[in-house]
């Protein structure tokens, strides 16, 4: 079995536990820290274990559906935004998915970034589609996700109501959640990381429970005044003091600025892909891609230098391999699933058009999550108030 690196990695008792769950059709969380496989084991069960099923791959996100070849779970339930529980009564405002009906499994990847509201509006959805009382409509359920990562998204307007519905926003405060009768895996061995020392530190980090010589060791890497080198990345939790950083970057370099806007089509919108909005460039820039490449040569998350650049392409000298690579504006094809002859399948809405790399001198939290940054700065500037 292959891990997320492409290694080898041993079917452990987690991973066993984990597939005979899900292959007798209970509804599992599947958790564990990043690198310990749980995006290898959602799909070689998908793959090899359900390939006679119907099957709805979700994630909160436009993003995260993408990097999954999924669906967001709103336009998966053709939910609105701004829609509560109450909004989905048999009123009108909601009228019950063919596709919610015809699936036998529902994954929900990214799930530590679902609300406690979304996650109960999934299940009377699911329960009005299917005609069926039992929790979410009887569908199996697959939860994926890091619980200590990213947090649900709470505006300071909806805060107030929130608060006099549920006890937190994370899905587990959802009134459905005990029904469920999930069972838990989580996943331990970390697949991806050799150094011990620094493992066994950013693990007490995660968890909130930082011992001394931890915290020694962290305040021996402090330096107020680093001024990150060349080759490496800031990683910062404001958009703000991310997009200062390229900006100054980038105006440093002795070389013709450009710049491509990203083209939209449909009923796709900025948070529909993961590249830049607006990508000002030139050579000599750091950037990062956000596609995997088809041949091989590059991941969502490969870092490179720009070493030429016109309008219509850009040439990348990857990182890691040193090699040079030619890129032209990419199309992501924003899908909606639809059911034809029984069947699930999906039909494409819209579209976003742009070149598949993004200015990478500096990252939001947001942006890095789940890639491998060699050199790493944290710009601590004002805090560090994103959980993850």
């Amino acid at each position: 079995m292959a891990s997320p690196t492409g290694k080898s990695i041993l079917m452990t008792d987690e991973f066993r536990r984990a597939l005979d769950l899900m292959r007798a059709g209970e509804n599992v969380l599947l958790t564990g820290k990043a690198g310990t496989g749980k995006s290898t084991l959602l799909r070689m069960y998908l793959e090899n274990e359900a390939s006679d099923k119907q099957i709805l791959v979700t994630a909160p996100t436009g993003v995260a559906a993408l990097n999954i070849g999924g669906f967001t779970i709103h336009r998966t339930f053709g939910f609105r935004p701004g829609m509560f529980p109450d909004d989905l009564s048999a009123d009108g405002q909601w009228w019950p998915k063919s596709v919610l009906k015809a699936a036998d499994i529902l994954v929900i990847d990214e799930i530590s970034m679902v609300r406690a509201d979304l996650f109960d509006m999934m299940d009377i959805a699911l329960r009005r589609s299917r005609r069926n009382n039992k929790p979410f409509g009887g569908i199996q359920l697959i939860l994926v996700g890091d619980l200590l990562q990213l947090p649900p998204v709470i505006t300071a307007s909806e805060t107030e109501f929130f608060e006099t519905r549920w006890s937190s926003p994370y899905f587990f405060s959802a009134h459905c959640y005990d029904s469920l009768g999930l069972a838990s895996i989580n996943l331990t061995t970390v697949w991806r990381q050799s150094d011990t020392t620094f493992l066994e530190v950013f693990n007490q980090v995660r968890e909130g429970s930082v011992s001394d010589n931890a915290l020694n060791l962290l305040n021996q890497h402090v330096d107020p005044s680093f001024d990150a080198p060349d080759g490496w990345v800031t990683l910062a939790s404001r958009r703000s003091t991310v997009d200062k950083i390229n900006h100054q970057h980038l105006e440093a370099l002795n070389a013709e600025k450009f710049v491509s806007v990203a083209e939209f089509d449909g009923t796709a919108d900025d948070k529909s892909f993961s590249g830049a909005e607006t990508l000002n460039y030139a050579v000599g820039a750091r950037v990062m891609t956000v596609i995997n490449d088809g041949a091989g040569r590059f991941v969502n998350g490969s870092f490179g230098t720009l070493v030429s650049a016109t309008d219509e392409k850009l040439v990348v000298r990857l990182d890691h391999s040193s090699k040079e690579v030619e890129l032209g504006r990419h199309t992501w094809d924003i899908k909606t699933p639809e059911v034809s002859g029984g069947v699930l399948s999906s039909k494409t809405t819209g579209s976003v058009t742009q070149f598949p790399v993004i200015l990478a001198w500096a990252l939001t939290v947001h942006k890095s999550q789940g890639k491998t940054i060699p050199k790493l700065f944290i710009n601590m500037t004002g805090g560090m108030t994103t959980d993850g």
